[in-house]
């Protein structure tokens, strides 16, 4: 959970979001990519928060990175 916060920090203080880039829509949009041997589930609390606040969040999940491998197991089992 610190380390989504220290990302959500980070983002925002490096100009990741500027008000600028926004094109209709008054709601700051994020777009959360999770690094390798993650997933999309990791950023479930930073999501909340934000949408807590009003923005919009995305949240995509990287295909190959193994989030889904107990479907396979059981699929083979």
């Amino acid at each position: 959970m610190k380390n989504c916060l220290t990302l959500l920090l980070l983002l925002i203080s490096f100009g990741a979001y500027h008000p600028s880039f926004a094109q209709t829509s008054a709601k700051p949009v994020y777009v959360i990519v999770h690094g390798a041997w993650g997933g999309s589930w990791a950023f479930k609390k930073v999501d909340s928060l934000l949408r807590e606040q009003g923005c919009i969040v995305y949240r995509p999940s990287l295909t190959g990175q193994g989030e889904r491998v107990h479907l396979q197991q059981q699929m083979s089992a």
